[in-house]
């Protein structure tokens, strides 16, 4: 039962490799750069993301490429495949993708400002550009009190709330816990916290 799942793995890493010229991180062009998370459109289209640092300047952004089924990079999506998302100039990155039923396409990880980071979240509409209807700009930063936190997964509810959680390490003390964010609609802006649950000390 679980060899279809290895040999379709394998084959996306083949598509990846093939797509990038045998590495699957050279869609971005840096000097730092990462992919994390992946995703698979209803027609078969490959979303990789992850961040991309330049090397003009110390910090990351939130990067995502999108290849076609026969993994030539989409140049319908961003510029010539590719879409790079700047928080506040420090360290950005990808960990989770989810795709809502209407093609939008939901980015978490981290937004880093000064010597910590936030949740971060971006919806991009599905030629690339940010859903400007999303939080402020098609971004959202959600501060998790006291902790320098970060999403490593985000979901979509049926009824269309976004759920995003991952870790939040304490300042005080750099104990690790958990943050669970949920983002609404009604009677919060979508892309607003609706609800959070940060994790205490220790915990």
């Amino acid at each position: 039962m679980r060899w279809p799942v290895i040999i379709r793995t394998e084959s996306w890493i083949r598509l990846l490799a093939r797509a990038a010229n045998s590495s699957p991180l050279s869609f971005l062009i840096s000097s730092a750069r990462q992919a994390r998370a992946l995703a698979i459109q209803p027609d078969g289209s490959i979303i990789a993301a992850g961040y991309a640092g330049l090397s003009n300047r110390p910090s990351t952004d939130f990067a995502l490429a999108r290849y076609k089924s026969n993994g030539a990079l989409d140049p319908t999506f961003g510029s010539d495949g590719r879409v790079t998302t700047d928080f506040f100039d420090g360290y950005d990155g990808v960990s989770a993708l989810a795709l809502e039923s209407d093609g939008l396409i939901v980015a978490a990880g981290m937004a880093g400002m000064g010597s910590g980071c936030d949740f971060g979240l971006a919806r991009y509409r599905p030629n690339g550009t940010l859903d400007s209807t999303f939080g402020s700009r098609g971004k959202v930063n959600t501060v998790i009190q006291g902790a320098t936190a970060w999403a490593s997964s985000v979901v979509i509810q049926p009824d269309g709330k976004i759920v995003a959680a991952g870790n939040a390490m304490s300042r005080a003390n750099s104990n690790n816990g958990f943050a669970i964010v949920r983002y609404g609609y009604e009677p919060i802006a979508r892309g607003a916290a609706a609800s959070t649950h940060p994790s205490g000390a220790g915990q």
